[in-house]
């Protein structure tokens, strides 16, 4: 499998999350998060190792939580991560790396105000597909 240039929507270390507006070709401020809740934030190579199927609570800003959607999330390794060159799957990972991966997304929206339900772990070639099918969508 080849790489991907992922960007990372936060800046290292911050507390404000942002997400791509494609109307205005930009980063815009979507919401400040929870203390002590922070994500890496930059652009960077690597290659899809796997996926984490979730569903989540559909929530537009200002009303309630809605119907539960799908949102899954790829899981990747920075081709830089030289002290991560074996991993190329998911059971190449320590289960409580990811364990943790899984409830940070569970806590981080619960804090939301929303759910998250992790219904399984994906392959590196599943998760390659559904990111396939998402840039043809």
């Amino acid at each position: 499998m080849g790489t991907r240039t992922v960007v990372i929507e936060t800046p290292r270390g911050s507390s404000e999350k942002f997400a791509f507006d494609p109307e205005h070709q930009a980063f815009m401020l979507s919401r400040v998060l929870p203390v002590g809740m922070v994500f890496p934030g930059c652009r960077v190579e690597c290659r899809i190792v796997g996926a984490l199927l979730a569903r989540q609570q559909e929530k537009k800003k200002g009303t309630a939580p809605r119907a539960m959607i799908r949102n899954d999330r790829l899981i990747a390794i920075p081709v830089a991560a030289h002290d991560m060159d074996g991993v190329k799957s998911l059971e190449d990972l320590p289960a409580s790396v990811l364990e943790e991966l899984e409830q940070f997304f569970v806590n981080y929206h619960e804090r939301e105000g929303t759910r998250v339900q992790v219904l399984q772990r994906a392959s590196a070639s599943r998760a390659e597909k559904l990111l396939a099918k998402h840039e043809s969508s």
